[in-house]
């Protein structure tokens, strides 16, 4: 049977049993913080759950193994509420089947900055700055004003907008989708896929390995920078100007315009633009290809 800790409802815990959560294990909470314009959460392996609310205080619900839950430090420093997990000893069976759940509640444009995520995580429109180290799991985000991710392994994320910038760096085989953007840095290592929107901005982009990453749409400069066998593709828009550098196999395709270009193909890899205007030079070394609108390079 759960067994609430601190001042939650009876029916709090009835229905979270009904619902299926913790056949054996506590609640902690809310906890409530006045305040604070940040929240960040030093370590956790387990689930996130971050509703946003229109005003109010943030309050921190844990659930879990009595244990676990125990162990967890939740304290106010400053303007920011601050949430450690201590290091523990982990098996696979545990990891996987009986995590720790926090849930945030937090008014709408309260930064969130998670390092050293090992698990899942449900974001929603924050419209804040989201700052987060994922390992492994299903992150889900929604809109938001800023986004800083590190992704390791085979992370799967999704965000449903950024208006300002998002920056990325994945490392493995995760997936990143993310609706329209700002502007974008995303740095890929591996075997990765990112899916993006349409960028208003500035994009800068960099593929180590055999990655993928495609983008709906250009609007501002862009620099490309591929090494190995990556492939990287944009649907439409105008780059203002493009910098694109293949080297290897990889390929790049923009199937729009590029209003002045600066391309590199060294090695078997090809680049091709559809349209071109301005100043246009082209370098290539090896037997790869360059076709930049009726020029080939």
């Amino acid at each position: 049977m759960v067994r609430v800790l601190g001042a939650m409802a009876a029916g709090v815990a009835v229905a979270l049993a009904a619902a299926g959560a913790w056949a054996d294990g506590v609640i902690r909470g809310p906890l409530s913080f006045t305040g604070a314009d940040t929240v960040r959460i030093e370590r956790l392996v387990g689930n996130l759950k971050v509703v946003p609310l229109l005003a109010g205080p943030v309050e921190v619900l844990i659930q879990g193994p009595e244990d676990e839950v125990a162990q967890i430090a939740v304290e106010q420093l400053g303007d920011a509420v601050v949430l450690r997990q201590p290091p523990g000893n982990w098996s696979f069976f545990r990891l996987w089947q009986d995590r720790v759940q926090v849930t945030l509640r937090m008014p709408q444009r309260t930064g969130l900055a998670v390092a050293g995520l090992v698990g899942d995580a449900e974001i929603g429109d924050t419209r804040g700055t989201v700052a987060l180290e994922v390992t492994g799991g299903r992150v889900r985000i929604g809109e938001v004003a800023r986004v800083k991710l590190k992704s390791v392994g085979s992370a799967d994320v999704s965000v449903a907008a950024v208006a300002g910038m998002l920056e990325a760096e994945m490392q493995g085989s995760g997936e990143l989708e993310c609706g329209p953007v700002g502007e974008a840095a995303i740095a890929m290592m591996g075997s990765g896929e990112v899916d993006v929107g349409p960028v208003a901005g500035a994009l800068r982009l960099t593929v180590s390995g055999s990655g993928k990453a495609e983008f709906a749409a250009v609007a501002g400069p862009v620099r490309v920078d591929v090494m190995g066998s990556g492939t990287v593709e944009i649907e439409g828009g105008t780059a203002q100007p493009l910098v694109a550098s293949i080297a290897g196999s990889g390929r790049f395709r923009l199937d729009g315009e590029a209003a002045g270009a600066d391309v590199t193909v060294a090695g078997s890899g090809s680049a091709r633009v559809r349209r071109v205007s301005g100043e246009v030079r082209s370098h290539r070394s090896g037997s790869g290809s360059i076709q930049l609108g009726d020029r080939e390079g």
